[in-house]
């Protein structure tokens, strides 16, 4: 029976999405065709009457079409939701029915977002002068989608709202629901940040070139910023939304608060905000130690203003929602409650991440610098014959490399190790992200020195069979001889943390700790109908934190008087045992005759 629904289900719900593709598709299409011939854009079609017939014979057979099958379907779905249907929460419910609602509203959103930035971009582009023609073409293009695609996107959001208000979205169900949120937060963010940076950068360059803002052109339209504000407007509306109602629904469910996705988001975006930030940083840092060293890293027409603040007002948008979504990481970690095992590991692995990426920098960047020292103190080719500005674009590069990795690095590896030889430390020193950044910076530290020391033994063996030492050659050496030496100092100092973990793990295990005991809370129902206790556990389970059990016993007609005398006496210490005596005590003593012996 249950396969029967489930596959009624995929049935009813995939024909009703395809179905209600059609349906829009040719509803946008025949709106369109409306307004242009409104607004007089469709002067091709109607002097053809063969090609005017054809486009509404093409809309209107897609209308129709679709209209029917999701009419027919969509009702066969909904009648399943009457109340006097015996399965009718289940249905609701259900992880298909709920996928269906998820997949249009995220459709939708798309199909509403890809209209409103154009239409917006048009409107701003007509400027003060109002090019009649230009909005004209900007509305009709537009307007039409948005429309039927955001009367699309509001009747599924009432239905989904309804469904939430008569059975809550548990486990799987809501897990979608999840998904179809953080996704659109996440394209939405990306786009903001991207729109607000590159916006920042026109403004920037208009004003230290003394650019206008309006084009030279006859229509005076804001050409150079229009894609910009209107994706902002756009991203800016979806991500608002949906990261407040996000939020909102975190402070009112412990559900949300544990979800996995929640921290898989942030950590995403974080990496994201801080790799755009970073490199922008080490772009700015780059330029300006090239042309403090002699060389020119501005292109051509351009002011060291306008290049200098580029990448530092592209690092400031990123760096301001960085320390944003920073903020909200450290909420949630400061409600007082026991973070859950998958939000933890989730956190050390954007931690090691990061810090394995800064540790590649800076030993990039190390192994560089000694490269360039080792080349200078031998008098090899790949130095002597450097000009200036070959020296400053070098030494600018390793400079860069080694403190935008030593601050990568060295912050997150601090935070890291503070955690692991805190107090409850040893969680995070047992951590399979640990060991697993542990090992791979082992590997590459042997690797590094199995490659470095055979091209090292390769020049000696050449040398000794009577190859020349010339400057090429002893260039030859440096890369070698720098890689084994930076891979020697990292490879020691992590097999040194690896062994301290170890040992650290050794004495823990050797201390025998009692183990740690779950509290538990006692929930007295007496007065409802036993039928529906189980739904009503399974209900308190789903918004429970990850780790915690609901069980029913059954206990009669147990009273809670009955209940907190069984807990008090439980709580109470045992009397302590009567002293074992081995003779009465004094008053007690009574005089016994025996028997002589015979």
């Amino acid at each position: 029976m249950a396969a029967m629904h489930v596959a009624r289900r995929v049935y009813l719900y995939l024909v009703s999405y395809i179905s209600l593709l059609v349906l829009l598709t040719g509803a946008a299409q025949l709106l369109r065709l409306v307004l242009e011939l409104g607004l007089g854009l469709a002067d091709d079609l109607r002097g053809d009457a063969s090609s005017l017939r054809e486009a509404f014979s093409s809309a209107g057979a897609l209308l129709v079409v679709g209209g029917v099958v999701w009419s027919l379907h969509w009702w066969g779905a909904q009648r399943t939701l009457a109340p006097a249907q015996p399965g009718a929460l289940d249905e609701r419910r259900s992880v298909l029915r709920q996928g269906l609602i998820y997949a249009v509203l995220l459709t939708a959103a798309w199909q509403v977002a890809s209209a409103l930035q154009p239409l917006l971009q048009g409107l701003i582009e007509a400027g003060p002068a109002g090019d009649s023609t230009h909005v004209r073409q900007a509305v009709s293009g537009t307007l039409p989608q948005l429309l039927i695609y955001g009367l699309a996107w509001a009747y599924y959001w009432r239905v989904q709202a309804a469904d939430a208000r008569a059975a809550p979205a548990r486990r799987r169900a809501a897990t979608l629901r999840r998904w179809y949120f953080y996704l659109v937060n996440a394209a939405a963010l990306s786009a903001l940040m991207f729109a607000l940076a590159e916006l920042a950068r026109t403004l920037w360059e208009r004003l230290t070139t003394l650019a206008p803002l309006i084009s030279s052109d006859t229509t005076g339209r804001f050409v150079p910023i229009a894609a910009s504000v209107a994706t902002i407007l756009t991203a800016g509306a979806g991500w608002a939304w949906h990261w407040t109602w996000v939020q909102r629904q975190t402070r009112a469910s412990a559900a949300e608060q544990q979800s996995v996705l929640r921290p898989v988001y942030l950590y995403v975006m974080l990496f994201q905000m801080i790799t755009v930030a970073l490199s922008s940083l080490a772009g700015f840092l780059h330029d300006g130690l090239r042309l403090l060293l002699g060389s020119n890293p501005l292109a051509s027409g351009d002011s060291l203003l306008t290049a200098a603040g580029r990448p530092l007002l592209t690092a400031a948008v990123y760096g301001v929602f960085w320390a944003y979504h920073g903020q909200v990481i450290r909420g949630a970690a400061g409600r007082g409650q026991a973070e859950p095992p998958r939000p933890a590991a989730i956190r050390r692995l954007y931690h090691h991440l990061v810090a394995a990426i800064g540790l590649a920098l800076l030993a990039g960047g190390g192994t560089d610098l000694l490269r360039l020292l080792f080349d200078l103190g031998l008098r090899g080719a790949a130095t002597t014959d450097l000009s200036r500005a070959a020296w400053g674009d070098q030494i600018s590069l390793c400079a860069t490399l080694l403190s935008v990795g030593a601050l990568v690095w060295g912050g997150q590896w601090a935070r890291l190790q503070q955690a692991a030889w805190g107090a409850d430390g040893a969680d995070e020193r047992q951590a399979l992200s640990r060991r697993i950044y542990l090992y791979l910076a082992l590997f590459a530290g042997v690797i590094t020195l199995l490659i470095s020391s055979g091209l090292l033994l390769y020049e000696a063996f050449r040398a000794a069979l009577g190859e020349p030492i010339t400057p090429t050659v002893l260039s030859a050496l440096t890369w070698p001889l720098a890689a084994e030496l930076t891979a020697g100092v990292l490879l020691a100092y992590h097999l040194r943390t690896l062994r301290g973990d170890g040992r650290a793990r050794t004495a823990g295990a050797g201390t025998g700790a009692a183990p740690v005991r779950a509290e538990a809370l006692l929930i007295l129902v007496r007065g409802a109908e036993p039928p529906i206790w189980p739904a009503a556990a399974a209900a308190l389970a789903s918004s429970l934190p990850l780790g915690s059990d609901v069980t029913l016993l059954p206990a009669g007609s147990v009273t809670p008087g009955e209940v907190r005398a069984w807990l008090a006496a439980r709580a109470a210490p045992a009397p302590a045992p009567e002293p074992l005596r081995t003779e009465p005590p004094l008053g007690d003593r009574v005089a016994v005759s025996a028997p002589p012996i015979p």
